[in-house]
Parts: C-alpha cells; sequence; structure tokens
C-alpha cells in the first residue's frame, strides 16, 4: 500500500520542520545540554507539525550520534524506531484509549524500564480527550515518574486539560502555519515527484489548507492521484470541487451592480455541483481581498498579479463601508449555514442580502448606508460648476419646480434685478468681490495640512496604519499644540488610528523635537471647520437665490 504523502514527506529532524522554530529551538538545545523533561505538552491546530515533533524528539533523546540537537536518522536506535520495531516508544490515541482502565494500564506498564533504549517515551495524541477519571489515573505517575520515562502529550484543545495535569508538564504552542511555508513544501515535494503544477494552483491549495500542512498535502495526494504530469487550477475546481474563480468575480460584480436577477443566475452558475461551504467561504475570501486593495494593501493578498488587477478594478466599484458591511453579513451566514437544512436557499438569501447590505436594525449600518449616499451625491455636485448652478436658477421652468407660484414674480423681478446690477457693476466692487472670496478661502486654509505630516506617516510602523490614517481629511496643528487629525466618518480606518494614539504621539514628539498632544475625531465634532463649512455655503445659496428670498431658521 502506497504511503500518504503528508507520511511520506513527514520531517526527519528538526530543521525539516517549518514555521515553528520557536519550539525546535527549543527542543533542540534541550537534546544538546541533556535537559530532558519528563513531561511534555504540545498543542496548536490540527497539521501544525505536533505529532512529528513528538516522533523526532523522541528519536533525537534516544539517538546515539545527535547532530545539532536532532537524531541522525542512521544510528541503531534511530533506524529501530523509524522501523517500528520497539516497544520502547508507544503511540497512542487517546479519543479510543481515554477511560480510567486504559489510564491504569498504561501506568502499570510506564515502570518498566526501557528494554533496548535510553528512555521510554509515550506520545499520547488527542490527550484532551482522555476522562477526567483518566486524567486522575495519569497524575500519580507524572507527580513521580521514573527517570527513564518521557511523556509527550498532544492535544488542539489545550483549554480541556485539568489544571494539575498542565503544571506538571513543559507548554509548547504550535502556531498555524504561514502560507509561505505550506507553498514551499508543496513547490518541493512536486519537484521531487518530478510534477509541474501552476503557481495559482499551489496559491488556492495553500489557502484552503487555513494554515494546516497536514490538509494541504492530502489535498495534493488527492489531485496527484488524478495521475496528472501538470496540475492546473481547473483540476482542483473539478476534483476538490473547489469554486470558479472568475465566475466568482461576476457574481459580485452583479451584487455590486443590485441586479437581482442576474445576481441569482450567476449564483445558480457558481454554486453548481459545488459545495455551499465552500462558496461562503470563498465569498469571505473574496470581500477580505478587496478590503485590501481598497486600502492598498494588495501584498497581503494571496493571487495572482492578473486577479489581483481584477480586485483592483472591483474594487473601485464598491464603497468601504459596503464591503465591510458585507463581511460582516458573510460571517452571519457562515454561523446559519452550521444549522440550516437548505444551504440552497440560505446561499440565495445570502447574495439577496449581500445586494441589500444595509442592517436596519443597527443604527450604525444606516449611518453607514447614508454617508455613502452623501458622497455620491457630493461627487455629482462637485463635477457642477457655479456658472451652471447660476444658470439653473434662473430658468423659469426650473423654479416653478421649487418656488411657490405666489412668489414667483417677485423672485423673477429679484434675479432680473442681481442680473442688472452685475452688468453695471463697477471693477472696483468685483475687485472686492474677489478679495472676498479670497478671504473665504482662507478661512479653512489655516487648517492646512501641517509641515510635517509626511515624515509623520513615514515614521508609522506598519503599512495598515500607514494607509488608514492617510484616509484622514485633516491633519494641522492648532492654537492649542495639538495635532488634530479629522475624518469625514468614524470608520474602520479612524478607529484603527485612534487605538495606535499613543504610537502617534511618540512619533510626532520625535519629529516636531517638542510636546504635542494628539486629538483624533470627526469633522462634525470640531466646530470651527463646521461653522467655515456652514457661512460658505449659506453665501453660496445667498449669492444664488438672493439674500431676500433666504430664510434661516
Amino acid at each position: 500500500m502506497r504511503k500518504a504523502i503528508y507520511r511520506e514527506y513527514r520531517p526527519k529532524t528538526f530543521d525539516e520542520v517549518l514555521g515553528q522554530s520557536q519550539v525546535t529551538e527549543v527542543l533542540k538545545n534541550q537534546v544538546k545540554n541533556n535537559l530532558i523533561g519528563h513531561a511534555y505538552i504540545f498543542s496548536g491546530t490540527r497539521g501544525t507539525g505536533k505529532t512529528s515533533c513528538a516522533k523526532i524528539f523522541a528519536r533525537a533523546i534516544n539517538c546515539l550520534n545527535p547532530k545539532d540537537g536532532s537524531p541522525c536518522n542512521e544510528c541503531e536506535n534511530c533506524e529501530t524506531i523509524l522501523s517500528e520495531e520497539t516497544f520502547d516508544i508507544v503511540e497512542m490515541d487517546a479519543a479510543s484509549n481515554r477511560r480510567i482502565e486504559d489510564i491504569r494500564d498504561l501506568r502499570d506498564k510506564v515502570i518498566y524500564p526501557p528494554a533496548n533504549l535510553k528512555y521510554k517515551v509515550y506520545i499520547i495524541d488527542e490527550a484532551h480527550m482522555i476522562t477526567n477519571e483518566g486524567f486522575n489515573a495519569l497524575l500519580k505517575i507524572m507527580e513521580e515518574p521514573p527517570k527513564h520515562l518521557v511523556f509527550i502529550l498532544a492535544t488542539t484543545e489545550i483549554e480541556k486539560i485539568p489544571q494539575t495535569i498542565l503544571s506538571r508538564c513543559q507548554r509548547y504552542e504550535f502556531k498555524r502555519l504561514d502560507t509561505e511555508f505550506i507553498k514551499e513544501n508543496i513547490l518541493n515535494i512536486t519537484k521531487d515527484l518530478n510534477i509541474e503544477i501552476e503557481s495559482e494552483a499551489v496559491n488556492i491549495i495553500a489557502n484552503e489548507a487555513d494554515g494546516a500542512m497536514r490538509d494541504a498535502l492530502s489535498t495534493l495526494d488527492q489531485v496527484i492521484s488524478l495521475g496528472k504530469v501538470k496540475i492546473t487550477v481547473k483540476d482542483l475546481e473539478e476534483d476538490l470541487g473547489l469554486v470558479d474563480k472568475d465566475k466568482l468575480f461576476t457574481l459580485v460584480d452583479a451584487i455590486i451592480s443590485k441586479d437581482f436577477d442576474k445576481t441569482l443566475e450567476r449564483f445558480e452558475e457558481v454554486s453548481s455541483g459545488k459545495v455551499i461551504a465552500n462558496i461562503f467561504k470563498d465569498l469571505s475570501l473574496h470581500y477580505r481581498n478587496l478590503l485590501l486593495v481598497k486600502n492598498k494593501l494588495e501584498n497581503y493578498v494571496e493571487a495572482s498579479s492578473v486577479y489581483i488587477e481584477k480586485y483592483k478594478e472591483q474594487a473601485k466599484l464598491i464603497g468601504l463601508n459596503q464591503i465591510v458591511e458585507s463581511i460582516d453579513i458573510l460571517m452571519e451566514f457562515e454561523v446559519k449555514l452550521k444549522t440550516t437544512e437548505n444551504p440552497v436557499i440560505l446561499g440565495e438569501l445570502l447574495v439577496t442580502r449581500l445586494i441589500d447590505y444595509v442592517n436596519y436594525n443597527s443604527f450604525k449600518s444606516k449611518i453607514n448606508f447614508l454617508e455613502d449616499k452623501v458622497k455620491e451625491l457630493e461627487k455629482k455636485i462637485s463635477n457642477l460648476k457655479v456658472e451652471d448652478l447660476q444658470k439653473i436658477s434662473k430658468e423659469p421652468e426650473n423654479k416653478k419646480a421649487t418656488i411657490k407660484e405666489d412668489s414667483k414674480k417677485e423672485v423673477e423681478k429679484t434675479l432680473e434685478e442681481k442680473e442688472k446690477r452685475s452688468e453695471d457693476k463697477p471693477l472696483k466692487e468685483a475687485e472686492t468681490s474677489q478679495e472676498e472670496a479670497v478671504e473665504e478661502k482662507e478661512g479653512l486654509d489655516k487648517y492646512k495640512e501641517t509641515e510635517y505630516w509626511e515624515e509623520i506617516v513615514g515614521k508609522l510602523p506598519t503599512p495598515i496604519l500607514k494607509g488608514f490614517i492617510k484616509k484622514s481629511t485633516y491633519r494641522f496643528i492648532d492654537d492649542k499644540k495639538r495635532l488634530v487629525i479629522l475624518f469625514r466618518t468614524e470608520d474602520t480606518s479612524m478607529k484603527l488610528v485612534c487605538s495606535n494614539i499613543g504610537i502617534i504621539k511618540n512619533i510626532v514628539k520625535e519629529v516636531i523635537d517638542e510636546e504635542h498632544d494628539v486629538y483624533i475625531t470627526v469633522e462634525s465634532n470640531y466646530n470651527e471647520i463646521n461653522q467655515s463649512r456652514k457661512e460658505q455655503n449659506l453665501k453660496l445659496i445667498q449669492d444664488l437665490f438672493g439674500e431676500e428670498n433666504i430664510e434661516i431658521i
């Protein structure tokens, strides 16, 4: 029988274990300095190398010629352990040996010294499955273990291990593997097997694994079993039931365009023959990538350059608030998916909710929706010139729709007089008007960006913080010796910046060489700017329609 790839390519030395140097370095030093403990507990998510490290450590402490803390894998002891011909290294699954009788039987056996090796090692996998009575039986031998005995407990749920056991073990936490380590291992294995694989296919396998090397290698094993010499993205989609990425883009395009019929049609195409849970997962990843690209953090997106460009184009069509709300909806529906008996209907409901993404039960969501609409209107208004607005105000057809009938003649007369005054206005008055406009502009110019801003941003520690702080609309030093940073709305960008205010204060002190407070808020909370804007807007309305026709309430 052929060995599974994850078993065939299991690391045999600590140096071959990828992404867990925080654990392997300590274990190597213990072997080199002969500081072996009697009990260890390896915790972490599945497929992160717990059992592999336990096997390597068991060989290393029994190796006749260890190399830099790792087993040589060539001496008599190493070969005996590798071929599983010794009774001194015992692997047991606590899921099927969890009862008190099983633990008592183990306790009776461990007291005997090893037959051939220096240490007798018990590797207990899924240790959290042991019953409370079983742990109590194990506790006695762990309190006073014989010198030849080493326990290694491996678990994915360390919170279920009693404190009485934890306090007697050396604890090592195995973290989820970075996708770069998984991709590196996949490429090494396929090269060794003389199999060609597309880079995008490697990305998909690594992302699907969610930090678990064993899951990635099991997926690779499944695809290799097709017998192809070149593995493509299409092979993964057909063999593993993965979602077609191009079809996913067309689905999200339909959602953004708010076309219900097209969205449901695209969803049927995407979900045909696919597991709905995979669609939910891929949609969540898609919106996450849009969030990163929207904030110019495409370096953190795991995708080829072709798809990065597609994300950039699509991100231009959707607002940040909609992306954040959509991710929130996706997380909510992923929970519902675990209990539903109709996943397809739930999927159709999901894409419909993504179109109408506002959570009407959430006040914050309503505000975000309205802010998006206001931004759209502001953009349209900014494209209109003042002359166009004046022209509109003088057209009788438009006035009929906006001015009461009984004041029509008076308004028309006022507009005619205003036009006549503008024709007869002396040059000096025109110059005075120009000076007033300059003064109005200067009213907001005093809030212009501080000269230190670029240097302050340049010293921020992370790209994501730099990206979010650049979303601010004003950044100036006021009369109170404060660096004022204003945002249009209280969104994700502002919250992240606020959470790092201590770091910003230290950078400001370093750059300006003087103590300054940092004040972060939304524009609506800064009264001076609000007042200046109100005055300018009122002046514009008065100029357009005549001061005598405007009633301030």
